[in-house]
């Protein structure tokens, strides 16, 4: 081997090292994104989950302040006492199973961003590894 041969051999493989570095760079950044986006993304959804959360519990702990009050009323009219009371457990169903759709809409909403979100990087990702291959066969053609 020349040192021309030499030399062009450790140019072409500089750059297919700095081609690489390139790449590398560039797919780990857009894991890094994806991952900083799902964990934002995350966030948001514990942040509703836990709002709705509390907001349930100060609605209970309303109900349950409220029920003692009703004894002097249960002793008047203890069918209408009765029937107020079903009418409570009814809406307190109903604004359970209205917190339960609520927080698996919030979630299917999560999981369809981050099914989009992982495409894109998927795409991403493959864009680059094709741009790598195709540089690296510019940069050492076959025959």
């Amino acid at each position: 081997m020349t040192q021309t041969e030499f030399t062009q051999f450790t140019g072409k493989a500089m750059e297919a090292f700095s081609l690489f570095a390139e790449t590398n760079q560039r797919v780990v950044q857009e894991l890094a994104d994806l991952a900083a986006t799902t964990a934002k993304d995350g966030a948001r959804l514990y942040g509703e989950l836990q709002a709705s959360l509390v907001q349930a519990v100060r609605e209970q702990q309303a109900a349950l302040l409220d029920g003692p009050a009703g004894w002097p009323e249960a002793q008047k009219d203890p069918f209408q006492w009765h029937q107020k009371g079903v009418t409570a457990v009814v809406e307190g169903s109903q604004r359970a199973f209205r917190l339960f759709e609520a927080n698996a809409q919030a979630l299917t909403r999560l999981a369809e961003r981050l099914e989009g979100n992982t495409t894109r990087t998927a795409k991403e990702i493959q864009e680059a590894m094709a741009a790598y291959a195709t540089r690296l066969k510019e940069l050492h053609p076959q025959g």
